[in-house]
C-alpha cells in the first residue's frame, strides 16, 4: 500500500475517531464518559505517533525515546493529579477586596454586652 493511499486512511480514521467523540460528548455516559473520550484521545495519539510522525518505521531508539517523554508525562500527571487531591478546599476569598463591595467588620462579641 502506498504512502499517499495509508495517509488517506488513517486521517479517514481520525476525522471517524473526531466524530465519535463529538457524538459521544452529547450522551450522558455518567462517570464513564472522561474515560470513554480518554479511550477515544488515545486512539487517535497512537494513530498520529505510528503513522503521521512516522513511529512505526523508526530505529528503536527513537521508539524508545517516544516511550520515555510518555512514561514521564504520565509520572508528571500522576504526581500533579496527587497533589492535587491531597489539599483542602480553598475557601472563597473575603468579598471586598476583588468587588467594590466594602468589607464589613463584626466584631467577635456583641458590642451589648459592654454596656452591662
Amino acid at each position: 500500500m502506498n504512502s499517499r493511499k495509508r495517509f488517506t486512511i488513517v486521517f479517514t480514521l481520525l476525522l471517524v475517531l473526531l466524530a465519535t467523540t463529538y457524538l459521544l460528548a452529547q450522551i450522558d455516559f455518567g462517570f464513564f464518559s472522561t474515560a470513554i473520550s480518554l479511550t477515544i484521545a488515545a486512539a487517535k495519539a497512537v494513530l498520529i505517533g505510528l503513522f503521521f510522525m512516522q513511529l512505526r518505521s523508526s530505529p528503536s531508539t527513537i521508539r524508545i525515546a517516544a516511550l520515555v517523554g510518555i512514561f514521564t508525562f504520565a509520572i508528571l500527571l500522576t504526581l500533579t493529579l496527587t497533589d492535587y487531591r491531597s489539599r483542602n478546599p480553598v475557601s472563597a476569598p473575603l468579598t471586598g477586596i476583588f468587588t467594590r463591595e466594602p468589607i464589613q467588620y463584626r466584631a467577635p462579641f456583641e458590642a451589648s454586652l459592654l454596656l452591662n
